[in-house]
C-alpha cells in the first residue's frame, strides 16, 4: 500500500520553494459507507501509535536527521490515508491538530534521541579516553618498574664492587709493598754488581801488577848469588805478592768474574809472616 502510493507522490520544484504534487486521497474500498466512525477512530489511532512508535525507534536508532524525515513521511502519508474527510467528519481541525501534535512528538523524539546517542557517543568517547589513559598508566608503571629494577640491580652491583674493593685492598696494599720491596731489593742488586764491576776491573789491574812483582822476585832469586844477604828478602816478596793475589781472587770472586774457593788457612803463620814484615 505504501509503495503504490510512493509511487503517485511527484514532488516539483519552483524557485524557493518544494511543492507536493497531488497525492491521491486512498478511497477504501473496504471499508463500507456503514462502517462507525467509533472504528474509522480506532483504527487510526492504531495507526498514529504504530507511526509514533516508528519515529521514537528511528531517534532512539539513527538520531534527530533520520527522525526529522521519519516525522514529515509520516506526516504526508497519515494526512493522506488516514485523516480523509470520508473517515474522519471532524474537519480540517482536527486534521491539522493531529499532525501538528505528530510532527511536535517526533521532532522531541529525534531530540531525544539525538541527545541519547550524544550522550551514548560522548560516554564511548569518555570510555576510550579512560581505556587510553589506563594503558598508558599501566605502561608508564611498567616502565617505572624496569627502571626501579634497573636502578636497584645496577645499587646492588656498585654494593658488590665496594665489598670487592675492600677485601681486595689489604691484598693490593701487600702487593704493593711487596712491589716496593722487589725495587729496593733490585737497586741494591744493581748497586752491587756496579761495585763488583769496579772491583773486578781493580783486581784485574792490580794482578797485573802483582804478577810482575812476582816476576822479578823470582828473576832475583835467579841472579843472586847464595850468599847474598838480599836473597832473605826474597821469599818474604813472593809470599806477600801470593797473599795479594789471593785477595785479587777474592775481588775478582765479589766482582762475578770468578767462583769463590773457600780454604782453610794457618793463622799462626800468617801472624808469623805478617811479623816479620813489620820487623822489616
Amino acid at each position: 500500500m505504501v509503495y503504490e502510493v510512493a509511487q503517485h507522490a511527484l514532488i516539483s520544484f519552483h524557485p524557493g520553494r518544494f511543492v507536493l504534487a497531488h497525492l491521491p486521497r486512498r478511497e477504501d474500498p473496504g471499508l463500507p459507507d456503514s462502517f462507525g466512525s467509533t472504528s474509522v477512530l480506532a483504527y487510526t489511532g492504531a495507526a498514529v501509535a504504530v507511526a509514533i512508535a516508528a519515529v521514537f525507534a528511528t531517534a532512539w536508532c539513527f538520531g534527530f536527521g533520520p527522525t526529522l524525515f521519519a516525522t514529515v513521511l509520516g506526516t504526508i502519508l497519515g494526512e493522506r490515508l488516514f485523516f480523509a474527510r470520508r473517515h474522519i467528519r471532524a474537519g480540517r481541525v482536527t486534521t491539522v491538530i493531529g499532525v501538528t501534535l505528530f510532527v511536535a512528538i517526533g521532532l522531541a523524539a529525534g531530540a531525544m534521541g539525538e541527545s541519547s546517542l550524544s550522550a551514548q557517543q560522548r560516554a564511548e568517547a569518555q570510555a576510550a579516553e579512560a581505556e587510553q589513559a589506563r594503558a598508558l598508566a599501566e605502561t608508564t608503571a611498567a616502565q617505572a618498574e624496569e627502571e626501579a629494577a634497573r636502578a636497584e640491580e645496577e645499587e646492588q652491583r656498585a654494593q658488590e664492587e665496594a665489598v670487592r674493593a675492600d677485601h681486595e685492598a689489604p691484598r693490593a696494599n701487600a702487593a704493593l709493598e711487596a712491589l716496593r720491596t722487589s725495587q729496593a731489593q733490585l737497586l741494591h742488586s744493581q748497586q752491587l754488581d756496579a761495585i763488583g764491576q769496579l772491583a773486578g776491573g781493580v783486581a784485574h789491574d792490580f794482578n797485573n801488577l802483582l804478577t810482575v812483582i812476582s816476576s822479578y822476585t823470582a828473576f832475583l832469586l835467579e841472579q843472586l848469588p847464595p850468599n847474598d844477604p838480599r836473597r832473605e828478602d826474597a821469599p818474604g816478596i813472593q809470599e806477600a805478592a801470593d797473599r795479594a793475589a789471593g785477595l785479587t781472587q777474592q775481588l775478582l770472586a765479589f766482582g762475578r768474574k770468578q767462583v769463590m774457593q773457600p780454604e782453610v788457612i794457618d793463622t799462626g803463620e800468617v801472624i808469623a809472616v805478617t811479623g816479620s814484615m813489620l820487623d822489616a
